[in-house]
């Protein structure tokens, strides 16, 4: 259990794992989140790069990104 709670606590997982994270970690204000991560779409591409059929995997989580983008949207209405 106390594996689980240090694993979950701040960003011990990204350290765990860097190969991961898909860009730069950053200090918050917020008590909830204090991490986030700022990265670019070429953080994102690097991160899936181990992929066999890239191209089209990656098409995939476009469209998957597109759909949770237009999801968020329809939650603010």
């Amino acid at each position: 259990m106390s594996d689980f709670v240090t694993l979950c606590s701040n960003s011990e997982w990204f350290k765990r794992y860097p190969e991961k994270q898909a860009g730069e970690e950053k200090k918050t204000t917020s008590l909830a989140f204090p991490y986030t991560i700022a990265g670019t779409r070429k953080d994102v591409e690097k991160m899936f790069a181990f992929l066999d059929d890239t191209e089209s995997d990656l098409l995939l989580l476009e469209v998957e990104a597109q759909a949770e983008l237009e999801l968020l949207e329809l939650l603010k209405l």
